[in-house]
């Protein structure tokens, strides 16, 4: 029997530098007097890394029963955020998220996806 001898070439590669932890590349836009979004109640979720969410209705065209806008997103502690996601999101995805096993998850699966980047409020 011969044997086979299988050279292996093992390469290092450098990682890119990582930022710091909670530390996100998006700039604070703060809200402004008169946008909506102020005065509207957050709505607390347990058991997730995302710890309240709210709903801004924007639009409601005719008698829909749902209307499209934003929805604002809070990260826990000790890297607290809020993101501002939208416009155009459907309410019935606010409910989805909002009921979802997985918060995260579903932020990750719907959101990075299709409404990133998101306006970093604080």
């Amino acid at each position: 029997m011969q044997r086979l001898a299988i050279a292996l070439k093992i390469r290092t590669v450098k990682a890119p530098p990582q930022e710091k932890p909670g530390r996100s590349t998006l700039p604070v836009v703060p809200l402004v007097k008169g946008e909506k979004g102020r005065g509207i109640p957050w709505t607390d979720t347990t058991g997730s890394w995302i710890v309240a969410l709210r709903w801004i209705p924007t639009d409601r065209i005719g008698n829909r029963y749902l209307a499209s806008g934003y929805i604002d997103m809070m990260t826990a502690k000790p890297y607290q955020h809020a993101y501002r996601y939208g416009p155009g999101i459907s309410q019935r995805s606010f409910n989805t998220w909002l009921v979802a096993a997985s918060r995260g998850k579903y932020w990750w699966r719907y959101f990075t996806r299709r409404w990133s980047p998101a306006r970093k409020l604080w």
